[in-house]
């Protein structure tokens, strides 16, 4: 998949926009605060219908304009789609091919991109419903099954938890705790087996960024110990937590408390990781998961990278730019210069002030 071209009235800080890409990698260079971040969050706003910075989106208007608008070109199995996207504080508008987007999941399936952000990062590294939302949002994209059983899991999920509120009987809960399990068991077996996938090439990923020799893995731990013994054994699991979450007035036992942990040589990473280790092993995993995609569904994710280098090493830095020259996605790096040790290929775009400098 390929952003071919990009124009913008009203968003963040740019009045209006103009702008083509390259298909490889796109440098999009200026000083801090001239709006480098603002333009790739654009991009990423256009192909997943959502900013890798903020939820409200009302933040993403010029300031003085009610309503913001991108209108881009983008390449897809050699079919060139035009996405015209209006955002107010009413919602938003999304034209594909000049009629109206009805379905939101199949436009995400079509249409993605991964970002590499400093806010990602921190979010990841710090909250666990972060670590979740990134997972939930990459198997929905790889198995369209997995976003219909969180849905149909949350509604659950409610459902018992006002019961639990109200204080009702066993009985009455004992229904929805069955709905639980059985979810719960698909949706755990689904991460369970993405973890695995993702495991098989991350740590050569790691290791070709890096040049070093440490082992690199994703691990996963499901808040249902009993997953692999069937949906009687999770049942009887989460009804012997059914006192504790009646003194709680919630669920404390299901997918909803997951977690995942990065683990580099025998040192976790909460723990043991330097912020360059945190940052070069979340890329190692984003770029992990870009192959992933690519073999499951034959489509390169746009790459997004914002303010990759700050706290690498030049090393890690002449890797990581020798790694990303290979890879088929088109890219794009933000920068507040080019990187030093030589040429590097692509396009540069020059940013000053919300408007692209020639």
């Amino acid at each position: 998949m390929v952003v071919r071209g990009l124009n913008l009235t009203g968003f963040r800080n740019y009045k209006t926009l103009s702008a083509k890409f390259s298909p490889s990698c796109n440098w999009i260079i200026g000083s801090n605060g001239q709006g480098k971040t603002n333009l790739v969050e654009a991009i990423h706003y256009l192909c997943n219908l959502e900013s890798f910075r903020t939820r409200k989106t009302t933040i993403l208007l010029n300031t003085g304009s009610c309503a913001t608008r991108l209108v881009g070109e983008v390449e897809r199995n050699s079919v060139l789609h035009k996405i015209d996207i209006t955002v107010n504080e009413k919602g938003r508008r999304v034209l594909l091919d000049h009629k109206v987007l009805q379905r939101t999941s199949e436009y995400m399936l079509s249409f993605a991109s991964l970002a590499f952000a400093p806010e990602g990062v921190s979010l990841f590294r710090n909250q666990p419903q972060e670590r979740r939302r990134f997972f939930n949002r990459t198997l929905s994209l790889l198995d369209s099954t997995h976003l219909a059983d969180l849905q149909s899991y949350k509604e659950v999920l409610g459902q018992k938890n006002i019961l639990l509120k109200k204080q009702q009987r066993e009985a009455e809960i004992k229904p929805w705790n069955e709905l639980l399990a059985r979810y719960g068991v698909s949706i755990t077996k689904k991460r369970q087996k993405f973890v695995a996938q993702v495991n098989e090439t991350l740590s050569s990923v790691f290791q070709e960024l890096t040049g070093r020799e440490d082992a690199l893995e994703l691990q996963y731990e499901p808040a249902l110990r009993s997953w692999d013994k069937g949906e009687g054994s999770v049942l009887h699991e989460i009804e012997s937590s059914l006192e504790r979450e009646r003194q709680y007035g919630h669920a404390l036992v299901g997918p909803h408390r997951d977690d995942y942990r990065m683990q580099l040589g025998e040192r976790r990473d909460r723990e043991f990781f330097s912020q360059g280790e945190y940052r070069i092993t979340y890329l190692s995993l984003k770029l992990c998961i870009n192959s992933v995609l690519i073999k499951k569904t034959g489509n390169h994710p746009v790459i997004i990278l914002d303010d990759l280098f700050s706290e690498l090493d030049q090393r890690v830095v002449n890797h990581t730019i020798s790694t990303l020259e290979k890879m088929e996605n088109q890219v794009f790096i933000t920068s507040t210069t080019l990187p030093q040790g030589g040429a590097v290929h692509g396009e540069k775009i020059q940013i000053i002030q919300g408007r692209i400098v020639e």
